[in-house]
């Protein structure tokens, strides 16, 4: 008897032409996909790792999942011999696997029609709503997975001809256009600098003119809005566009880890942090790689003082993005405030180094200048941070970013009205975060002074 198992879309099986009901259970579907994709037999250990990491008996969870999948395949499919797992799909038909056997003949050597017959086989992202909450090895299995059926998606899009495909050659070329835009919009989110910041916003707009339904998109406009709302806007429109960019992401794309982020970021920079940490650790659960989640979760905690979860957090993003140096950097202003003072100096090295190697590439990254001086301070290098800050000033002369990293490098170097004076020119603008301020220790040392009060009057 033939067994037909769907991934292209939402996960099904059928045995001649009856659909036979999936077990309820997350993890034994998402056991079945990665059986059914794994060129070759797979040792047990492997498996457990990346389904069962924290389970007590993580073999014993992989024997009742085996017991549960052979109710659906039949119990003569699974091949468990060497301590390994096959399932033998040799009398089988498996959507996703005429797509991989495609791609490695090579799509280009593929007749238009066969083409179109393949790309008629796509009802959707390859096994949709899969995702399994706490399982970081399989999301990012699952992730990768997504990204390579997708790139065979657009090449069958290419040979297949008008007639067989229509409309869809068309929106698969917007749909790469789009993406190609996201991209882009991406590379100065991260950063905080008011131009990149405006440069990714412009390109996320592209992006959702060319799709109106494109989640990651109008999550990363949201992120876009936040952003330049918390630094670089006066009134409030900024928010309240960023609010509206993120419920649109949602709507979107509501297993979308990145619109659930967004609109984290969105609750929390209008005061609602119990809704915004609701949403980062959903984010969390839906992909626990996704930096933004513990970036922004970590932020939001240190704006309301929480020292210990924002250091926890900063951590954890700095632990995903090997290159990224604003997460140890402020981690170590929470472990300082924590009275870490060990874990704050471990943490400032590393901020360092990464900042000197992004700098080795791009001498002006105002992000790495500015905010790698306030490390630097904390490493004793008084005289190299105010050289790094002269240069970022240089550079980005009215950034208001830079202008509050740079202050804060003054104020621990002891020369208070020289950081009076560039708070000014960003506060005297209601350009600033109050509750990051009223808790961030690099600004202790103005606490006595009366203008730094007046100052603070002005921020929302």
């Amino acid at each position: 008897m033939t067994l037909h198992l769907r991934m292209l879309g939402s996960l099904s099986v059928s045995l001649e032409g009856c659909a036979l009901e999936l077990p309820a259970s997350r993890k034994v579907r998402a056991l079945l996909a990665y059986l059914a994709l794994a060129p070759r037999a797979t040792p047990r250990h492997r498996i457990c790792n990346l389904l069962w990491d924290t389970a007590s008996d993580p073999r014993g969870e992989l024997r009742w999942a085996l017991t549960k999948l052979r109710g659906v395949v039949g119990p003569t499919r699974i091949d468990t011999r060497d301590d390994s797992l096959r399932l033998d799909l040799a009398d089988s038909f498996v959507d996703a696997l005429e797509i991989q056997r495609a791609a490695r003949a090579g799509i280009d050597t593929l007749t238009a029609q066969r083409a179109g017959e393949l790309l008629a086989l796509f009802n959707g992202e390859l096994l949709e709503e899969l995702e399994v909450a706490g399982c970081s090895a399989f999301t990012g299995w699952l992730h990768a997975e997504r990204q390579r059926f997708q790139a065979w998606r657009v090449a069958l899009l290419e040979v297949a001809p008008a007639d067989v495909h229509g409309h869809e050659s068309e929106f698969g070329v917007q749909a790469e256009q789009a993406y190609d835009y996201y991209l882009q919009g991406r590379q100065h989110l991260a950063r905080m600098m008011k131009r990149g910041l405006q440069a990714s916003r412009g390109m996320f707009m592209r992006a959702i003119e060319l799709d109106q339904g494109y989640g990651p998109a109008w999550a990363g406009l949201a992120m876009a809005h936040a952003c330049l709302y918390e630094w670089f806007d006066t009134g409030t429109v900024g928010l309240a566009r960023a609010e509206h960019a993120s419920r649109r992401a949602l709507e979107a794309a509501p297993k979308l880890a990145e619109a659930h982020a967004a609109r984290g970021l969105a609750r929390s920079l209008s005061r609602h942090y119990d809704e915004a940490v609701s949403e980062f650790e959903a984010a969390i659960r839906l992909n626990s790689y996704l930096f933004d989640a513990y970036y922004y979760y970590a932020r939001t905690a240190f704006a309301v003082g929480d020292m210990a979860r924002a250091a926890e957090m900063f951590d954890l993003a700095g632990q995903l993005r090997s290159e990224d140096f604003q997460s140890p950097m402020l981690l170590a202003t929470a472990a300082h405030a924590l009275g870490r003072e060990s874990a704050a100096q471990d943490a400032v090295q590393i901020g360092i180094r990464r900042a000197e190697q992004i700098l080795a590439l791009n001498p002006h990254d105002g992000r790495a200048l500015s905010l790698g001086a306030g490390a630097l301070i904390d490493a004793g290098q008084t005289e190299r941070a105010l050289e790094w800050s002269r240069r970022c000033l240089d550079l980005y002369p009215d950034d208001t970013s830079a202008l509050v990293n740079i202050a804060c490098v003054h104020a621990r170097a002891g020369q208070s009205n020289e950081a009076l004076d560039l708070l000014e020119r960003v506060f005297a603008q209601g350009c600033g975060k109050r509750d990051w301020v009223m808790h961030d220790p690099d600004y202790s040392s103005l606490h006595a002074e009366p203008r730094f009060h007046r100052l603070l009057s002005r921020l929302r």
